[in-house]
């Protein structure tokens, strides 16, 4: 929850990041918070690498 916090926080997005918190916290279960994250920003592993996916783009 903090590093899509903060991702969305560093590329405008802070009331999107607000929300999604709010969301999350409420969710009540692990996979429900990684649903609600998994709308807001693209979910990666550690070793991906960004260049793959340059649309950084929010579809909601």
């Amino acid at each position: 929850m903090g590093i899509a916090s903060r991702t969305l926080r560093r590329n405008g997005m802070a009331e999107e990041a607000t929300e999604m918190c709010t969301r999350i916290t409420k969710s009540g279960s692990y996979d429900a918070a990684l649903c609600i994250i998994g709308e807001y920003v693209n979910i990666t592993g550690p070793n991906e690498d960004i260049s793959d996916n340059e649309d950084f783009t929010q579809s909601m």
